[in-house]
């Protein structure tokens, strides 16, 4: 993985913030309807955070430009891995593609989904039908890496079958991603010292404190203890995500401005979202 260091404009960009499964209604059109997948620019480089079904809308805005990639993944539940089939670089001979993540249940990231992407269960079997250099490489639970200029790291949080954190820091600006978190069940201590300080924390945030008790142990948590975990940490930014397919608009609205009642500077995640980037 290179660790050259990386100079020029680049830009952060939320391109799918729904969890669960994707939604498509004109009151959910606001903050947007496409699951997981968030993506670093650099100008030699690409860093992709889950594949959920945001990353057809990545490859539309990209085009196919041949840089080189990094994709990370979280987790390997449905919501963060939907869209893989449909990113099309995939199948460009000669791109490369670099996957990461921890093993779960004993089984490699790019192994799992692309088992899970054959018949029966889709037409054709994404393996055989990439054309593209990719290469796969498991991360132990914690770590760090140097990609571009970009240093990441990662940390294990609370979720069903294991989830990972992760911290980017570029140009010394930190931005933390843990968009499936129960911090009820998580180590408080290690992850505010992970978020400690971060420009941007995009945090999980898919319940209201009423819904949580009929939802603990789902892996999730609410618009208040994100909020808190914000101020904890001392994070100069926060982003709620991972919108619970049944909020529309007015209810993520709602959540927001409830969770602005003990952490000011508040949003919910969109679609499209440019939540950080240099000078351009």
């Amino acid at each position: 993985m290179s660790d050259s260091g990386q100079q020029g404009p680049w830009q952060f960009t939320i391109w799918g913030c729904r969890g669960s499964i994707p939604v498509s209604s004109p009151t959910s059109a606001g903050f947007g309807g496409a699951t997981t997948c968030l993506e670093l620019d650099l100008p030699t480089a690409r860093l992709i955070i889950d594949a959920g079904s945001g990353i057809l809308d990545l490859g539309r805005a990209r085009g196919v430009d041949r840089k080189p990639t990094l994709m990370l993944f979280s987790h390997l539940h449905w919501d963060h891995v939907v869209g893989l089939p449909f990113y099309s670089p995939l199948y460009v001979p000669g791109w490369d593609l670099d996957v990461r993540g921890v093993p779960r249940s004993g089984r490699s990231v790019y192994d799992t989904v692309t088992e899970l992407n054959r018949p029966p269960l889709f037409p054709i079997s994404l393996r055989e039908s990439v054309r593209a250099s990719v290469t796969q490489t498991d991360l132990e639970t914690d770590g760090e890496l140097l990609f571009h200029g970009a240093k990441v790291e990662w940390l294990e949080v609370a979720h069903p079958g294991g989830c990972s954190a992760f911290a980017i820091t570029v140009d010394g600006r930190r931005i933390v991603f843990s968009g499936d978190v129960e911090l009820d069940k998580t180590n408080r201590a290690a992850f505010i010292a992970f978020c400690k300080d971060a420009e941007l924390l995009i945090c999980d945030a898919q319940y209201s404190a009423a819904e949580y008790p009929n939802h603990v142990g789902w892996g999730h948590s609410t618009n208040r203890q994100a909020a808190q975990l914000a101020a904890d940490a001392g994070v100069s930014r926060l982003v709620l995500t991972h919108h619970d397919p049944g909020h529309d608009d007015a209810a993520v609205r709602a959540m927001v401005a409830d969770a602005a009642t003990c952490f000011a500077s508040v949003e919910g995640a969109r679609d499209g979202l440019v939540v950080a980037s240099s000078r351009r």
